[in-house]
């Protein structure tokens, strides 16, 4: 998960580049990644799912790759949303 993260860390870098020319398309593609980083490794881990109804048939290799699939997405998306919050809270 290190390199997920360190990985996000490079592509948020690289695209702070656009924030010289423009704050305010760097923050929609910031937020944009965000909220699709934290979707994604929520319907991975499932998360979304209510009450006790668990799936039986549910191989538990699968179930284990879902849910790293899902933190390495999350952990990717960390630096998109520490930074989008930060500039939501400097910006308005």
């Amino acid at each position: 998960m290190k390199k997920t993260f360190l990985l996000g860390l490079l592509i948020l870098l690289l695209s702070a580049i656009i924030a010289i020319f423009n704050v305010d398309l760097f923050l929609k593609v910031t937020l944009i990644i965000s909220g699709g980083s934290i979707i994604i490794s929520g319907l991975f881990l499932r998360v979304f799912k209510g009450g006790k109804n668990y799936d039986i048939n549910i191989d538990p290799n699968q179930d284990r790759g879902d849910r790293r699939l899902g933190l390495k997405i999350a952990s990717f998306g960390l630096p998109f949303i520490i930074t989008a919050i930060t500039l939501l809270l400097i910006f308005y």
